[in-house]
């Protein structure tokens, strides 16, 4: 519960977490949290089905400010583990197309989705291109009309890429993202 933070009743099974418990014994562990008054069941707006939260973290929803900036988020972060707590709670259904055959892919070979001011704001594809120092754009799609302010997030989001990457160049498409980048 401490890295979900707020949890739908799926997801306290598809978190990695330890000790594994079988389903039956993960219903009545949960039980007795919510009878001790350690979780409380709480509602999500927009999403249906039970949802917990740690009791001592109520009194933190209260003092949340909106998120802000702009990151990349990879594949494989615990975030994005389980598919369908994303498409729940940020209405955003992702799925990595590294398996994809290429004539069949939508966003990319290996598209890291765009996440600015607390929302899922589209998906970047890149390539390094790790013989030329090249961090090569291939395509960025936009879900929701970039801004000003989004462009320049993501591109300190690619320079970051960049750098950890240890590309010296990067290239991308024609448009309001190269005049950032320069």
């Amino acid at each position: 519960m401490r890295a979900l933070g707020v949890a739908l009743e799926p997801d306290l099974s598809r978190y990695l977490t330890f000790p594994r418990l079988k389903p039956g014994d993960r219903k009545k562990a949960l039980a007795r949290a919510l009878k001790k008054g350690e979780m409380v069941e709480t509602k999500i707006k927009g999403v249906s089905g039970r949802a917990f939260i740690l009791a001592e973290d109520l009194a933190e929803l209260d003092r949340l400010k909106p998120a802000r900036g702009t990151t990349l988020i990879c594949p494989f972060d615990s975030l994005m583990w389980h598919r369908d707590r994303v498409g729940a709670l940020f209405g955003f259904d992702y799925r990595i197309e590294v398996y994809t055959p290429s004539s069949k892919r939508t966003y990319g070979y290996y598209s890291l989705p765009i996440f600015h001011d607390g929302r899922f704001v589209g998906r970047l594809d890149p390539k390094n291109h790790r013989d030329k120092s090249l961090l090569e754009i291939r395509r960025v799609h936009f879900e929701a009309k970039p801004d000003a302010r989004m462009i320049k997030g993501l591109a300190g989001a690619i320079r970051f890429l960049a750098r950890f990457t240890t590309a010296g160049q990067i290239s991308v498409p024609e448009g309001a993202l190269r005049e950032v980048l320069g």
